[in-house]
């Protein structure tokens, strides 16, 4: 979680049997400031707020709001715990849950592109490029986000103004190749056929709001048109990927 952000607490409790004046507590931790209670009565020697709920038969939820402290380094676990009282006796205690206040992280990191040796017969032709996985991190971007692509022309590497046209290098994502580390629902490809790139960002894997919080591998296929025309020698572009806000 990032820093001084404001978050709801949402506590539910379930109960076996029926629990009479019942009572919700939860346990917040040094450095965190409760900004509302929302019906609940705030401690903040014992950094608690509590509910009375009176009768509970099943099921019973309340919420909170809070605010993040500043980040420290290395960062801080903190911990909250939720416990449910009949009168002063305890009735169940659920185990903390831990949150860790770091700067977010929204970012792509990318391996290069390579490409076979095509060997020039007086014909086009067009050689396969193959990447490691992409890996795209989204720790709290629930807006959604899309990942983009563009490129320049490829120069030779000895004679610049030699060079072969972006209009050819193609890209292709197949959804089999975004694949979840962690997180929730993935991104989805909006480049399952062959799109030619362009030094216009195209988008290539997109997360609809609320979904693509995580980490995820995305992997794209590519393929270069060789020109009948094309010098020989080692040929270089430059591709950029974006991690960009936006449904």
């Amino acid at each position: 979680m990032p820093p001084l952000t404001t978050v709801s607490v949402a506590l539910e409790v379930l109960v076996s049997a029926p629990v009479g004046e019942a009572i919700l507590v939860d346990h917040f931790p040094a450095g965190w400031t409760v900004i509302e209670a929302l019906g609940g009565s705030i401690d903040p020697v014992t950094r608690t707020v509590r509910w009375a709920l009176g009768d509970v038969s099943q099921q019973a939820s309340r919420t909170y709001i809070v605010m993040s402290p500043q980040r420290t380094v290395p960062p801080t676990k903190y911990f909250f715990a939720t416990v449910l009282l009949s009168g002063e006796t305890q009735i169940s205690r659920d185990d903390p849950y831990m949150v860790l206040v770091s700067d977010p992280t929204f970012t792509t990191a990318t391996s290069s592109i390579t490409f076979a040796n095509r060997n020039l017969d007086g014909g086009d032709g067009s050689v396969a490029g193959a990447t490691g996985a992409w890996v795209s991190t989204n720790d709290t971007e629930s807006g959604g986000w899309n990942l983009t692509v563009s490129s320049t022309d490829f120069e030779n590497d000895s004679d610049p103004s030699r060079k072969i046209s972006v209009g050819g290098f193609s890209i292709k994502l197949d959804d089999a190749n975004v694949v979840t580390i962690s997180g929730n629902t993935k991104p989805s490809s909006t480049a399952t056929a062959w799109i030619a790139l362009s030094g216009t960002p195209l988008k290539i894997a997109s997360a609809a709001v609320g979904q693509g919080i995580g980490q995820y591998d995305i992997t794209p296929d590519f393929t270069l048109n060789v020109p009948a025309e094309t010098f020989a020698g080692s040929y270089t572009g430059t591709v950029t990927i974006d991690m960009v806000t936006g449904p």
